[in-house]
């Protein structure tokens, strides 16, 4: 049975497990915590599950509001890439509100249980910029890392700070027809990682900007080991 804590100043709905991991999703632009909570059900993962409320409260408009992590100083330069087909602009920007982000869910990661073995970060569209973020500067490294749907920033100082993670195994996966964040932007994104010595494969889908049924087999062979 789930409850909402705050840990770190952060408001999160926590899924009780065993208590040797923990895993730790970040939702994406305009939702909330509740947005990944039904995954826990589906991913083979059987410690606690910690799901985030971004940080920002946002209007999306008709009397809705939703959360971020950062704001989306990022949707002009994404119309301009996507029009242009040039995606340098993008991939080299840095988002107002990552580096705040980042330091924040730094101390929400700090403040967990120190008695887990594992942790699994793990981020959808904007989380998953932002676990990646968190992951390359962060010290600690947690055990597992799940990128779905985001696509590559700062591309000189994630390539440096990647170099220091060599052989690190993480799962990356994108919608083949993403029309929010394109496919081949995570395509540059997996060269990238790959290319400093980080050891991932993309796993594409047909569908856009989800999360399908059809990656629960490899999810779950990554978090058992199976494909590393």
């Amino acid at each position: 049975m789930n409850q909402w804590k705050k840990i770190a100043g952060i408001d999160c709905i926590v899924e009780e497990g065993n208590d040797s991991s923990a895993f730790v999703f970040l939702h994406g632009y305009g939702a909330d915590a509740y947005d990944l909570y039904p995954l826990h059900e589906f991913f083979s993962f059987s410690g606690t599950w910690y799901f985030p409320n971004g940080i920002l409260l946002i209007d999306l408009g008709y009397g809705m509001q939703g959360r971020a992590w950062f704001p989306i100083t990022i949707a002009e330069k994404l119309q301009e890439a996507l029009i242009s087909g040039d995606w340098s602009a993008v991939e080299n920007f840095s988002p107002d509100g990552l580096e705040e982000a980042r330091e924040k869910l730094n101390q929400f990661l700090d403040n967990l249980p120190q008695t887990y073995e594992e942790l699994v970060l793990a981020g959808f569209s904007q989380g998953a910029m932002l676990a990646l973020e968190i992951f390359l500067h962060r010290k600690t490294l947690p055990k597992k890392l799940l990128l779905f749907s985001g696509t590559l920033l700062k591309k000189q100082e994630w390539d440096s700070l990647a170099r220091e993670k060599k052989d690190f195994h993480f799962f990356q996966s994108h919608g083949i027809n993403d029309v929010l964040l394109p496919f081949f932007a995570a395509q540059k994104l997996n060269e990238l990682l790959n290319e400093a010595g980080m050891i991932g494969k993309l796993h594409s889908f047909p569908e856009g900007h989800t999360i399908p049924s059809s990656l629960l087999e490899p999810v779950n062979k990554y978090l058992n080991y199976e494909d590393i």
